[in-house]
């Protein structure tokens, strides 16, 4: 088959759709022809492998927004490169900027579209502005998208590819009839179980990996743990130069409070991941939407029980067995008491759960992820 993956990031940013798009690729591209579609700082055609093509558009970037820095260049640019490699089927990422175009050309040729939603299409705007989306203006702007941009996306693809139910039940609220198949993403579990599991001591060393942004509510995790004592501490890892005035804000925090358990460290590689994962004893959430978290798969793979509020990947994966679950109204304070009850009482069944968290995360392997949706373009084309 000859494939197009589209994604509206740049190839060295953080975004899990972006790394979830780019491994489909490349997996792919061991049997089939691929062509990976994506921002970068000028018009770019590199050939990665004999099977793997990446073309690159010039884009902006603004602290988390990616935007085309020549729009009508690279919308002819993307329509040039489709048309010469002459695409079975095409795959979508969500639905902005190169996205669109792409379902476009899909569609003036008769080429089947798939779309991927990395988010829930009725709370896309929480991406944005998690602040804004929670107001009045925030949720008319959400219904405003979600009649225009949403449903015409719907309308036009062949194919949606649902994370989980949260997404298929955001799709049906918008759309009755487009073709829905539920398939979760998967990570390389191999890469991730071989890290050691770890022993229990007197110390707990806590570990949050993602974007700086109100979405992933690192505030919240800080003020967790001003009210824990000195042998709870926490490391947060992710992009400071994206996520500057967050940063800002939580060095601020931090200040404020005298807080003196917490570490803001900038981005970490894939492969630093693990060993981080495995000198952590707990990976900890407060994430107000995740719909499906790389890094807390790649947290449970690698044995790291997982602790959070409640949203999209949590609340499926994380039982009472590999970690625990807290509401998402909870305040920090009783978040920081039930977390500090919880690892003290399994100090003598850690090593347990930890296994246990390994062998959750078996359904998510990213070689049964890629055998579904290779077998879904079949039959798409």
């Amino acid at each position: 088959m000859r494939i197009v993956q589209v994604s509206p990031y740049r190839l060295e940013e953080e975004a899990g759709s972006l790394k979830a798009a780019h491994e489909l690729a490349k997996r792919l591209s061991q049997k089939h022809q691929v062509l990976f579609v994506c921002f970068g700082d000028k018009s770019e055609l590199e050939k990665v492998t004999k099977d793997l093509t990446y073309l690159r558009t010039p884009s902006l970037k603004v602290s988390h927004l990616t935007t085309p820095s020549f729009p009508g260049f690279y919308a002819v640019k993307i329509r040039k490169t489709l048309s010469e490699f002459k695409p079975d089927i095409v795959h979508i990422h969500n639905t902005s900027f190169n996205c669109k175009i792409a379902l476009k050309w899909a569609n003036e040729n008769n080429i089947p579209c798939v779309i991927t939603f990395h988010f829930v299409p009725t709370k896309g705007f929480s991406h944005v502005s998690q602040p804004l989306y929670d107001t009045m203006f925030g949720k008319a702007v959400q219904e405003m998208i979600n009649q225009t941009e949403i449903k015409s996306t719907l309308e036009k693809v062949d194919q949606v590819v649902a994370l989980n139910t949260d997404v298929l039940t955001s799709v049906r609220e918008l759309n009755k009839t487009v073709p829905v198949t539920l398939i979760n993403w998967g990570i390389d579990l191999k890469k991730f179980q071989k890290a050691k599991i770890k022993k229990q001591n007197s110390n707990y060393n806590f570990i949050f990996v993602g974007s700086y942004t109100e979405r992933k509510n690192q505030e919240f995790l800080v003020k967790a743990l001003e009210n824990l004592p000195p042998n709870f501490q926490l490391t947060l890892y992710g992009n400071k130069s994206t996520g500057v005035m967050y940063v800002t804000k939580l060095l601020a925090l931090i200040k404020l409070k005298q807080i003196q358990n917490v570490k803001i460290q900038d981005s970490i590689t894939h492969d630093q991941l693990v060993k981080k994962l495995e000198e952590s004893d707990y990976f900890l959430s407060a994430s107000v939407q995740e719909v499906q978290s790389l890094v807390i798969i790649e947290a449970l793979a690698s044995g790291t029980p997982v602790i959070g509020l409640e949203n999209e990947t949590v609340s499926g994966m994380v039982t009472s067995s590999n970690g625990l679950v807290l509401k998402k109204d909870i305040t920090p304070e009783d978040f920081a008491a039930k977390l500090k009850t919880f690892v003290e009482s399994n100090r003598e069944s850690y090593e347990k759960m930890c296994l246990t968290a390994r062998k959750d995360s078996a359904g998510f392997d990213i070689n049964d992820s890629v055998s579904k949706i290779e077998k879904l373009y079949k039959t798409l084309i």
